[in-house]
């Protein structure tokens, strides 16, 4: 898992910042972390990312390193990489790892007055370095991506609502905070079971009173309760 490794000073010099959290949270990497010829090198064989990397730096310098290894082999580099004969100048070309991401949200709400960036902008830093490193893209062929508005999300989210309940819902309701994410998955959202889906954007987080939400949902609200009771409201229950 992304950011379960002590890193040495070889390979990331800049962790003194983390040096005690690193210490008493993570497990050494094997050694040697490269091949030598006699010991097979330490391989690793997909990469998830949970959530927000605490060590931005530390994290995009062993994705980097993983991204241009030969089949993920930890301290590698693969030969095939800036061939030009090759696809996507061979980068990419060698069984690397895949990445996978759990959710897309650029900024969440916090304490702190405006909102904070958070694992989908580490993921616009990794694919701007990426293309500042390589000359190409790091796309969608060589990364997941799931969570809020993507369809696998909320068909998922659906089918466990549906087999917990034991019921055949016809109409549901998507409340959030986050206009790129909660809103625009939910009027998105196929359906596979054919049910209607609409979206209440509350004013708690990301979302702001007065401003202009860059998806429109079906209907704007203060609060989760506020939107509670619109929905229940637009179900006939007497309020």
């Amino acid at each position: 898992m992304l950011g379960s490794s002590k890193a040495p000073d070889a390979l990331y010099p800049f962790t003194e910042a983390h040096g005690d959290y690193f210490k008493n949270s993570a497990r050494a990497l094997p050694t040697p972390t490269n091949a030598d010829g006699t010991t097979a090198p330490f391989q690793i064989a997909a990469i998830f990312i949970y959530s927000s990397p605490r060590e931005w730096g530390l994290d995009l310098q062993i994705i980097t390193d993983l991204l241009l290894s030969e089949k993920g082999k930890f301290g590698t580099h693969s030969l095939l990489n800036g061939n030009s004969s090759l696809p996507n100048n061979g980068y990419l070309q060698d069984g690397q790892p895949k990445i996978y991401f759990a959710n897309p949200d650029i900024n969440f709400a916090t304490k702190y007055p405006l909102p904070r960036i958070c694992q989908g902008t580490f993921k616009l830093a990794l694919k701007g370095m990426w293309k500042g490193l390589t000359g190409t893209e790091l796309t969608n062929k060589h990364y997941i991506q799931i969570g809020k508005l993507t369809q696998l999300q909320y068909e998922y989210g659906e089918r466990a609502h549906r087999a917990f309940y034991k019921t055949d819902f016809k109409k549901l309701y998507m409340v959030g905070d986050g206009p790129r994410s909660d809103i625009v998955g939910a009027n998105n959202y196929k359906s596979p079971f054919g049910s209607v889906w609409d979206s209440i954007l509350v004013q708690t987080g990301i979302h702001k009173a007065g401003t202009v939400p860059s998806h429109t949902p079906t209907v704007e609200v203060g609060n989760v309760l506020d939107a509670v009771k619109w929905a229940l409201e637009q179900e006939g229950w007497p309020m």
